[in-house]
């Protein structure tokens, strides 16, 4: 019996940059994930994953990623995990890159701010 491979036209790219590191996730809209992009998979090691032409270089691999296969247009859901900054912004540009061939459905943002964590430990009295 021969197995039917799904075919996917819609994507979801989840975005989430670390202290040192970005990670974009390629998954179906039903949550299989294909193939996770770091900068340090890419081959950038120590501080130089943590620069922005890093995570330009991941956006453009995810994009490449989602855009394979077939010439028809492939859409994709953009997630955002983390605060928008220099890095960030550097991954969107080189997921646009790629905006000939994905068109993106939508961008939404999965990031909680800051509430200051938790209350510290009483001050030691001498």
């Amino acid at each position: 019996m021969r197995s039917t491979k799904k075919r996917y036209v819609s994507y979801k790219i989840s975005i989430k940059r670390t202290q040192s590191n970005v990670f974009a996730t390629v998954s179906g809209l039903d949550g299989r994930v294909f193939k996770v992009f770091s900068t340090g998979n890419l081959g950038f090691k120590n501080t130089r994953k943590d620069t922005p032409y890093a995570a330009e270089s991941v956006g453009k691999a995810a994009a490449k990623f989602v855009s394979r296969g077939k010439k028809s247009m492939r859409t994709a859901a953009l997630v955002l995990q983390s605060p928008l900054d220099s890095r960030l912004k550097s991954v969107l540009q080189g997921i646009a890159f790629f905006r000939t061939f994905v068109r993106f459905i939508s961008v939404t943002s999965t990031f909680s701010p800051a509430h200051n964590g938790c209350r510290p430990r009483k001050s030691r009295r001498v």
